[in-house]
């Protein structure tokens, strides 16, 4: 990646408050890429050609990548990973090599990057002499990372103002602009643009939503307990009763652990359900999903819907980080969600898209929510949370 950008545009960056003005500046940064031709080449022209193709990354990020190129005839011959643990086996059929392959193969090959946070990726290939594109997981190509926002630019506009207060707003252009300007990152400080947005708590926002005595939560994803006890830990501070909650985990070892969390705090009011939650009921075998941790189990796991899991059952509150399975989710939950009209926390960081999709359906799907954007880190892209409110 050519990173003049920082030089030549980052006070323009920084000055762009709209959705026009952010993709007009990204569009800008794109076309000083070395293989842009001042923005006048489709960068998924270049997935063809006669040079070879070489991914970057050999986890599930490329794993989706892949899965979309292989049936369109876009094969790479080989990747890279800095995890020795891949090297020398392949991932859908492609080896898996160390990433000094990059800088000994010959011809030199075109590098895509496929990882979510691949600023530190780009600044070692550049100091290579490489320059690279940066996939997205549904297998689009751009010279930035975040490509999707300018190819969804239309959708970017559209939501500016369905978003329901400036807070909001400053937050979708603060998480664009580190998603697409990845290279602008410190150390201590994470990227300027999301410290000058981030918040807390995460999830219990009593700014946005309001909470009552002995309401029903739940918590799709639950991993260690963190929400559940957290949870707790904000109600009995607010002098409120605590809620009953469903928590729903797919993975086993975070299950267990989990387990272990609900018995040492002495939670008598956290109902466990080993599932994923998705858009249809059934079963799924690793590697389909993906709602749980990147490790995994081998063990078929149960997948249900919240509509019949909790078919019934009044709901007041959903929270969901389920690792990029939050539109299935939600998709399964449209008939409690139309009954109850719960408050929503979904995460919308997993892809980029989510950042634009997730907030517009619940917007375009379910008239009265009242729609939030809040990120809670300042040092990764990670924690960026959909709110919704009932009216």
């Amino acid at each position: 990646m050519n990173q003049d950008y920082r030089a030549r545009l980052f006070p323009e960056i920084c000055k762009a408050d709209t959705p026009a003005g952010l993709l007009a500046v990204a569009r800008a940064a794109a076309a000083l890429h070395p293989w842009a031709a001042d923005g006048t080449v489709d960068p998924s022209e270049l997935l063809g050609g006669d040079l070879p193709l070489a991914l970057y990354g050999a986890g599930r990020f490329a794993q989706s990548v892949l899965a979309h190129w292989l049936p369109l005839g876009i094969r790479p011959a080989f990747c890279v990973d800095n995890n020795p643990k891949f090297w020398g086996k392949a991932l859908l059929g492609i080896p898996i090599a160390p990433v000094a392959a990059l800088w000994e193969h010959r011809p030199t090959p075109r590098v895509v990057v496929a990882a979510m946070i691949n600023g530190g990726i780009a600044a070692e290939l550049a100091a290579h002499g490489l320059p690279c594109l940066f996939a997205e997981r549904d297998g689009q190509v751009g010279y930035l990372p975040g490509w999707h926002l300018l190819q969804a630019g239309a959708d970017l506009e559209r939501l500016w103002p369905a978003l329901a207060d400036d807070h909001s707003r400053r937050v979708l252009l603060a998480a664009g602009k580190a998603r697409l300007f990845q290279d602008i990152h410190f150390e201590m400080v994470g990227s300027p643009f999301l410290h000058q947005v981030a918040s807390a708590p995460q999830y219990f926002q009593a700014d946005l939503l309001d909470f009552a005595d002995g309401e029903t939560w739940v918590d799709c994803g639950a991993f260690d307990g963190d929400f559940v006890v957290g949870g707790h830990a904000f109600m009995h501070a607010a002098g409120r009763k605590v809620p009953g909650i469903h928590a729903f985990e797919a993975d086993a070892d975070n299950l267990a652990r989990l387990r272990r969390t609900v018995r040492d705090y002495g939670l008598e009011n956290v109902q466990l359900h080993h599932a994923l939650v998705g858009d249809a009921d059934g079963w799924c075998a690793e590697p389909d999903f993906n709602n749980c941790r990147a490790d995994g189990t081998s063990a078929p796991v149960r997948r249900v819907t919240l509509d019949s899991a909790l078919a019934g059952r009044e709901v007041h509150f959903v929270k969901m980080d389920i690792e990029g399975a939050e539109p299935d989710a939600l998709q399964g939950a449209r008939s409690l969600m139309g009954q109850w009209h719960p408050k929503l926390a979904i995460c919308v960081y997993h892809e980029t898209r989510h950042l634009l999709d997730i907030p517009l359906s619940l917007y375009d799907l379910h008239a009265g929510y009242r729609i939030y954007l809040r990120h809670h880190s300042t040092h990764t892209l990670w924690e960026t949370v959909c709110y919704a409110a009932p009216g």
